[in-house]
């Protein structure tokens, strides 16, 4: 049977809402302080891909070549074994973070480290990892495939290169409406009294009820994550992404109280 629609909550409500959560309990210190530790386990990345280069810098590369070889795969497979298994965990205690200071008022650095906290909750965060880990995959996979078709099939030229652009643009566009598809998957799934398969269930019925909330969502705060690419990121650490964060939880909390709302009102009626 299909839904009825109903309007989605206005996000600069939810956007006020963290504002003042922000501004309490020193939750906008705690959130800082995780995005710089965050920070830190990414730059672990770069420091082992430059480990792994200067590896293969040291090899002659025509008498040794299988060494060169064999130090690409591996820094290809320690990469994505940190960043399943330990980097993205980390980023989803950030949220947890987040989403504890939006339920609570107070959210604490500690949190941070949640993912790693018990088998049950790491096996969770791992799922939701490994999900977005494949979808950044394939997107990594589709982008380089158009840029090296482009350059195979029309070397040095340009309107060919602007068309790549213009794809590869049309390619993160069409990941990013698949990501808003899923778009209060993350606040659902915090919920360890879900399985995974309640988890989509529940998705998917916010969906059919709002299914342009997502996009709301992301696009009320464009300006500001281009703004703080402006700043060199001083203000995306500082204020858009721990709002935002903040933001994002309370924006799901409130359409599902329009949908329990709205679910009362027809069983009145």
């Amino acid at each position: 049977m299909k839904q009825n629609r109903i309007a989605a909550p206005d996000v600069f409500l939810s956007h006020k809402r963290a504002s003042a959560i922000l501004a309490q309990n020193g939750n906008r210190l705690a959130l800082v302080e995780a995005i710089v530790l965050l920070i830190m386990a990414i730059a672990l990345h770069f420091l082992l891909t430059d480990s792994f280069v200067l590896l293969a810098d040291f090899a002659d590369s025509e008498q040794m070549e299988w060494l060169v070889t064999a130090a690409m795969l591996g820094m290809v497979l320690v990469l994505a074994l940190l960043t399943v298994f330990v980097t993205l965990p980390l980023f989803i205690g950030f949220l947890r973070l987040a989403a504890e200071a939006e339920a609570t008022g107070t959210g604490h650095l500690t949190t941070l480290f949640s993912s790693f906290s018990g088998w049950r909750i790491y096996r969770r965060s791992l799922r939701l990892a490994w999900g977005f880990f494949v979808w950044c995959l394939l997107l990594t996979a589709v982008i380089s495939a158009t840029c090296a078709l482009t350059v195979g099939l029309f070397p040095g030229n340009i309107l060919a290169g602007i068309l790549c652009g213009f794809a590869v643009v049309a390619e993160i566009a069409l990941f990013l409406l698949l990501m808003m598809r899923a778009f209060p998957t993350l606040a659902i799934a915090f919920d360890l009294r879900f399985s995974m398969r309640d988890t989509k269930r529940l998705m998917r019925s916010m969906r059919s009820r709002m299914s342009v909330s997502g996009w709301k969502f992301f696009l009320s705060w464009l300006p500001m994550l281009m703004l703080g690419g402006l700043t060199f990121g001083l203000l995306l650490i500082w204020d858009t992404l721990p709002r935002m964060a903040i933001s994002y939880f309370s924006h799901v909390r409130k359409m599902n109280e329009m949908i329990i709302q709205s679910e009362e009102n027809k069983e009145h009626e």
